[in-house]
């Protein structure tokens, strides 16, 4: 029903006249909860169909370099088999890496392929010692070795030495982050575009608990949640300011018309 002042909706004593702007208003925001909740949701959905697919790779038959064709990303955590010597005179110390609230290294060593080429084996973490300019002591590894683990693609952000370490001419060598081409004109030979993670199951390791998919879908469920209940927020809070109990006047006026 209608009133002549005002257009609107009216229940008893009460009045519902939104004005233009805030309806506007209103739907917009309203739009983008439902939406960003959605979005929310679409995230969890994707993030638990890789923490299934990475389950299911970690089950699966181990690939050899042979089979790799295409984009590296499409290996992504698949597990691999690699045979080759380690370069145990190029050792790599990835810094600023804890375990247990420890700090120390992950050490990466180039393993020599065949043809030339290598790749490069993450063997996990080793503690720092107490004085910066200690390096830990890795133990080589002799002979042809086989190796397992999971691939791990290279981004290719810049690498960073350390400052202490910019001019630095031994081995090894401390980093922060790993760049394919800056290292192999270090190492002289070519690398393959990721690293093995090295299978706690494989030999010459040291500390391996990969956590390599580091997602939490839940995380983006309780966003979800929390972008549907301020919708319904809005919802609320839009009735509330727009509805109004009638003066006595206006609703003589109501009952007259």
């Amino acid at each position: 029903m209608t009133n002549n002042k005002k257009s609107g909706l009216y229940f008893k004593n009460f009045s519902f006249t939104p004005g233009l702007i805030p309806t506007l208003a209103f739907f917009v925001l309203f739009f983008l909860t439902i939406w960003a909740g959605f979005w929310q949701l679409s995230r969890a959905e994707q993030k638990q169909n890789l923490i299934i697919d990475y389950q299911a790779l970690q089950t699966s038959k181990p690939i050899t370099l042979r089979s790799i064709s295409g984009h590296i990303l499409d290996y992504r955590y698949s597990p691999i088999t690699i045979k080759g010597h380690v370069d145990n005179q190029h050792t790599i110390l990835l810094d600023n890496k804890t375990y247990k609230g420890h700090v120390g290294y992950q050490v990466i060593s180039p393993v020599k392929l065949a043809n030339n080429q290598a790749v490069l084996v993450n063997r996990g973490w080793v503690v720092a010692q107490s004085r910066r300019e200690q390096l830990p002591n890795i133990s080589e590894v002799a002979g042809k070795v086989t190796l397992t683990g999971i691939i791990k693609p290279i981004n290719n952000t810049q690498l960073v030495l350390n400052n202490n370490t910019q001019t630095q001419l031994s081995w090894p060598l401390r980093i922060q982050k790993v760049d394919v081409k800056k290292l192999e004109k270090k190492l002289g030979y070519p690398l393959k575009n990721f690293v093995i993670l090295l299978s706690p199951k494989s030999p010459y390791g040291y500390v391996r608990e990969w956590s390599p998919l580091r997602l939490n879908p839940q995380k983006n469920t309780a966003y979800a949640f929390q972008w549907f209940a301020l919708a319904f927020a809005l919802i609320i809070i839009y009735l509330i300011v727009n509805t109004h109990r009638l003066k006595p006047e206006d609703q003589g006026e109501r009952d007259d018309n």
